[in-house]
């Protein structure tokens, strides 16, 4: 409505200055008055035009349409009186309604009809009485009824407008109505399924923690335990636990797909690896089947590629459990293949065929739907939640990749997944090394290693979970204490001295990233590392817990195994002694073995321990140790020219890990008194030291390099 009032002021202002200007001209012209009259008029309109302009905003929108529309009258009056003619002020009255037209105004309209309608009569009188220079009545009427025609088709203009304005906000309202319905509908279903993916999550995790405590325990009694019935019981329960936490864990992962928490995070890989360790972790269900696995792979694999490992042995893992569990007899052929794209890219194709049930040609549109099932009469003895093709799906779309299926009922199923991946090295990964191996004997267990010296503090909520990890440390002999909040650790911490400290993420009041952060600012733990314990272990995880400031993390339920070799990492190499039942072979006490082989660059027995003694593995982390030098090298100079304190924490962290991964123990150590010392600020430290530490480290790659070549030529 303003645009309206502001542009009918706008125009009538104008007409009306034409109107006054013909005025006073042909008034000058036709001398129908004497000079100081036809200049009192000119001064008089330029009065109430001058008035117009000054109360267009000043006074109510219709005060000022009856000024308006009363000015242009007068203006009517006065062309009509000097051309002495009814013909101009009847037009001038029509200009007049068309001018009016634009404020779109019905009800004004309607208010000036009335006020025309008087002017008329009035005016008309000298024609009806027949006055000298009237106009004839028949005239005058004429032009009376066309300007009010004019006037009357100019307001149904107006009342069509509004009509059609009106209903267009009715139907913008019932469309905004609406919008808000399908909105507040869909805010509703977003937060069903909220409600519906946290409770999954939290229920999950609640499940986790005391299933943590039944395979630790469970884990124990398999140590501990001589009863060849109590062992088999026990080994019934961790098959059953693993199950179980097979399928929290896929409820969790697909509730973080659908709350939109998955990430996908690209790491350098070989699929070698991926094969070869998925392999080996399902050839026990392989055999207790009596199905037959058989491996088909291209040698020329690009060696090193870069993408979600993780997700990828999920994806894999998924499928192949899936062909094992609907295949009764006969073979699950797993192929690896790869079509080129681009110098830097390929399409890797992962297929899984198997000889199994099948799928009906109507089940294939419910194969990839979370909890799912298909042919559920006759599967009803597979065990599972029908999650597994469905986060599998998901994982592929999030990588741009493809899955196909073809499957013949009652004759086997082919799964094929196509991923676009990149080239680190393009050389062939060469045949692949499809060891596999049975299950180890659970009564057969050997400790690592001993470190009767060494002191940790493990904290957790959770006493169940304190009791596993104290058992599961009891055959290494470390001195074990134990709080059960971030509280309790700060005070330990304070009246103690530790060599590492586990701390559960999450806690009640102070969890374990918070208590950190208090260590880390009462700087209670100088250089003592600190491993997160967590049950939401997923892709990128340690580099969060990195960033967050502990030294690595593990995943609950914790395995006797992985706390073993983390400890191994992490504790002073002088308070530990490698056990002569975790290296048989050697003859000479493990600690005194140590101090030998302290002045090598590399010591590969000890790379062995991280390589499960395969040389084919230790062969391709040494390569991808060679391929980083450069890099890693040149990030470390950088980081440290640039006093840029946090990312050389994180190089140095790297490269603490890798170099002990290869079996260089020395250099290990090194860079982690640069991590801490960055850590703590300290650049005086790390400047005195760094150049040392970049030759030891061009030192150790130049080993690596002729152990390399000593390895390719055994092989």
């Amino acid at each position: 409505m303003n645009e309206d009032f502001n542009r009918g002021s706008n125009n009538g202002l104008f007409f009306f200055f034409v109107g006054a200007i013909i005025v006073i001209i042909s008034a000058s012209i036709m001398k129908s008055a004497s000079f100081p009259l036809r200049t009192a008029s000119g001064f008089f309109l330029l009065g109430v035009f001058l008035t117009l302009v000054f109360l267009q905003k000043r006074i109510k929108k219709l005060s000022y349409q009856i000024l308006q529309t009363v000015s242009f009258m007068l203006i009517a009056v006065l062309l009509g009186c000097i051309f002495e003619s009814t013909t101009i002020f009847f037009c001038t009255m029509a200009l007049q309604c068309a001018i009016m037209l634009m404020y779109m105004d019905s009800g004004f309209m309607r208010f000036q009809s009335i006020l025309m309608t008087g002017i008329f009569i009035v005016f008309g009188i000298p024609s009806v009485i027949g006055l000298q220079r009237a106009a004839p009545p028949l005239q005058y009427i004429a032009c009376a009824i066309t300007v009010m025609g004019i006037q009357w088709m100019c307001r149904n203009v107006i009342k069509f407008v509004e009509l059609r304005d009106r209903r267009n906000r009715e139907q913008e309202r019932s469309l905004d109505d609406l919008l808000k319905i399908v909105e507040d509908k869909c805010d509703e279903a977003r937060a069903a399924t909220k409600s519906k993916s946290d409770f999954l999550s939290n229920m999950s995790h609640e499940i986790r923690t005391p299933l943590n405590s039944v395979l630790g325990m469970n884990e124990l009694i398999l140590r501990e335990a001589n009863d060849d019935s109590i062992i088999s019981y026990a080994c019934n329960v961790e098959t059953s636990g693993k199950l179980l936490l097979s399928l929290i864990n896929d409820i969790l992962d697909f509730s973080k797909i659908e709350s939109g928490k998955m990430e996908i995070i690209p790491v350098r890989y070989q699929i070698t690896s991926v094969v070869n360790d998925t392999v080996n972790m399902l050839n026990r269900r392989f055999e207790e089947k009596g199905l037959e696995l058989k491996i088909n792979a291209d040698p020329e694999i690009p060696s090193c590629l870069f993408g979600d490992e993780v997700r990828i042995r999920q994806i894999l893992t998924n499928i192949m459990t899936n062909a094992v569990k609907y295949t009764d007899s006969g073979s699950v052929t797993l192929t690896a293949g790869f079509e080129k794209q681009s110098e830097d890219s390929i399409l890797l194709i992962l297929s899984v065929k198997d000889t199994g049930r099948g799928i009906k040609e109507e089940d294939r549109e419910k194969l990839f739907c979370g909890f799912t099932r298909v042919d559920q009469e006759k599967n009803r003895n597979i065990e599972g939640t029908g999650l597994g093709l469905s986060i599998t799906s998901r994982l592929v779309t999030m990588m741009n990749g493809t899955i196909e299926v073809e499957s013949v009922y009652g004759e086997g199923s082919e799964f094929i997944i196509k991923l676009p991946q990149k080239i680190i090295s393009a050389e062939p990964s060469g045949e692949f090394c499809t060891r596999t191996e049975s299950a180890p004997d659970r009564r057969k267990y050997r400790v690592s290693f001993t470190a009767p010296e060494a002191r940790i503090l493990i904290t957790d909520d959770n006493r169940s979970n304190l009791l596993v990890a104290e058992g599961l440390l009891k055959p290494t002999k470390i001195q074990v204490d134990c709080a059960s909040s971030g509280f309790e650790c700060i005070n330990r911490l304070r009246a103690s001295k530790y060599d590492v400290l586990l701390l559960d993420h999450m806690m009640p009041e102070m969890d374990g990233v918070e208590t950190l952060k208090k260590i880390r600012k009462e700087n209670l733990a100088p250089g003592i590392p600190v491993v997160a314990l967590t049950a939401n272990a997923v892709s990128g995880a340690r580099d969060m817990y990195v960033e967050y400031g502990f030294e690595d993390y593990l995943p609950k339920p914790i395995s006797g195994n992985s706390l073993e070799k983390m400890l191994l990492k992490l504790l002073p190499p002088e308070l530990v002694h490698i056990t002569d039942e975790a290296a048989p072979e050697e003859t000479a006490d493990a600690k005194e073995t140590v101090h030998n082989n302290a002045a090598e660059l590399i010591d590969q027995s000890v790379a062995m321990t991280y390589c499960g003694d395969s040389e084919e593995l230790y062969m391709i982390i040494l390569q991808t140790y060679c391929e980083e030098f450069a890099d890693r090298i040149q990030k470390l100079r950088d980081f440290y020219e640039q006093k840029d304190m946090n990312n050389y924490r994180i190089a140095a962290h790297s490269l603490k890990s890798t170099s002990l991964n290869i079996g260089a123990v020395s250099l290990s150590e090194e860079a982690r008194s640069h991590e801490f010392a960055a850590k703590e600020g300290n650049m005086d430290a790390i400047s005195a030291d760094i150049d040392l530490l970049l030759e030891n480290y061009r030192a150790v790659t130049e080993e690596a390099r002729k152990k390399l070549k000593e390895i390719e030529a055994k092989l």
